[in-house]
């Protein structure tokens, strides 16, 4: 994702992302298409697409949640807090800002704190 995004390519990682998410094998909910569903949500928050950015929060969030994975899940609820408040919706965005911290405490390092703080 670093890629696409430092060399001001969004509208073109975002649409690679997404076209990856449709390939035959990649709707088996594992780690690897979290991942991708988060990338896609970073990529939709960046442009603007906060409907857009919210879906993929909220599918990735269910499959860290079926996980289990703790981490996965406090990131995938920055991204949902991001596009929650970007929404206008600051209660539902504080709601998961303040699930995210709480699990980043239990698990984070001091670089994933940080962004959580944020």
């Amino acid at each position: 994702m670093q890629v696409w995004t430092q060399r001001g390519l969004l509208a073109i990682g975002y649409r690679v992302t997404l076209e990856s998410l449709d390939r035959p094998g990649a709707l088996k909910r594992s780690p690897v298409r979290f991942l991708a569903l988060a990338a896609a949500g970073q990529f939709a928050v960046f442009m603007g697409l906060y409907p857009e950015a919210q879906g993929h929060a909220e599918e990735s969030l269910s499959i860290a949640r079926e996980i289990g994975d703790k981490a996965r899940i406090a990131m995938a609820l920055q991204l949902l807090g991001m596009a929650c408040s970007e929404q206008g919706d600051r209660a539902a965005a504080l709601a998961h800002f303040e699930e995210a911290l709480a699990l980043t405490r239990e698990t984070g390092t001091k670089r994933r704190l940080a962004a959580a703080l944020q």
